[in-house]
């Protein structure tokens, strides 16, 4: 991101821990309290493995990938894959893009398809939302390609150990 950053802005690569704005003053994990006279925030979404018992030591190995570790191994696996029960699941944390798991099981389910491979395939989308997406003219539309592809959809479901 240096490239982007305009000339005479001072970039500390720090993590926000707190905010004061009665003082203009956000905390800093190792810069302590920041001044400022404007603050635009903008946070970023660290991802904790940790919080999924055995996800850390899993991801990466098997047909366990993760789109945000290593999209190489996930598109692997997809290449690799067999037939089967194929799952795709989506955090109850706030994620980076809210469409990505959505995406990769699309494109997978879209592969297997191409690769005659529906017919010994169930491809599973695992949501803990009510919804596939939450603005209703793309939610129909997203329902349209998980009907289109016969996708089990399961709604209020959240991978757990």
């Amino acid at each position: 991101m240096s490239e982007v950053m305009p000339k005479g802005v001072n970039w500390l690569k720090d993590y926000a821990t707190g905010f004061k704005p009665s003082q203009n003053m956000i905390t800093t994990a190792q810069n302590g309290d920041i001044a400022y006279d404007f603050l635009v925030v903008s946070p970023g979404l660290v991802m904790d493995t940790s919080l999924i018992e055995g996800l850390t030591e899993a991801l990466g190995h098997g047909n366990v990938c993760s789109n945000y570790t290593n999209p190489e191994h996930t598109w692997d696996v997809i290449r690799n894959f067999k037939g089967g029960h194929a799952v795709f699941t989506q955090p109850t944390t706030p994620i980076k893009c809210g469409g990505a798991p959505q995406k990769i099981a699309y494109l997978a389910a879209d592969y297997f398809r191409m690769h005659n491979m529906s017919d010994r395939t169930k491809v599973t989308f695992a949501t803990p939302g009510s919804v596939i997406f939450g603005v209703k003219p793309i939610a129909d539309s997203l329902m349209k390609v998980v009907q289109r592809y016969n996708i089990d959809l399961n709604h209020f479901t959240l991978l757990s150990k």
